[in-house]
This record gives structure tokens, C-alpha cells and sequence, in this order.
């Protein structure tokens, strides 16, 4: 069993360099983690390749929560590289 949304939100401040619903309230962090799909988004300055970007807010994202585990990950990125 993984929570896959904090292993996407880890994965987005590894690469990133900051936590993605970043604010300075918490008020304001609440709203973009509730309104996320809205709220997300990569900078302009930090450059991250399409696998990246899809692995953490692609079709069925990390952040979204893989509905039938890590298999997913694994087989798409193999899949995706071949």
C-alpha cells in the first residue's frame, strides 16, 4: 500500500525544488491542494522532460492517485522508453 499522492508531491519538490501547492498561508496552501487539477502547475525556469511532467500530473497522476498501483508506473515508463 502507497499514498501515492504524497509520492507525487515528493517527486514534484525533488525535482522542482519546492513543494508544489507552495503558499504562504495555510489557508491558501488548503485551496490549491483542494483545487489542485486548477492549481498545479510546473515553472518556466526548471526544465523537467514529459515523462516527468506525465509521471506526476499525467493521465492517471501520482498526484490523482494510480488506482491499481506501482505496476502502472513500471509498465508505463518501460513502455514509454522502448
Amino acid at each position: 500500500e502507497c499514498d501515492w499522492w504524497s509520492v507525487g508531491c515528493i517527486l514534484y519538490e525533488m525535482l522542482v525544488g519546492y513543494p508544489p501547492f507552495c503558499a504562504e498561508h495555510p489557508a491558501e496552501t488548503y485551496r490549491k491542494v483542494m483545487n489542485w487539477r486548477e492549481t498545479m502547475s510546473f515553472p518556466d525556469d526548471v526544465e523537467l522532460s514529459a515523462e516527468a511532467k506525465d509521471l506526476i500530473q499525467g493521465y492517471d497522476t501520482l498526484v490523482g492517485g494510480f488506482s491499481n498501483g506501482l505496476i502502472n508506473v513500471i509498465i508505463d515508463y518501460y513502455a514509454t522508453s522502448i
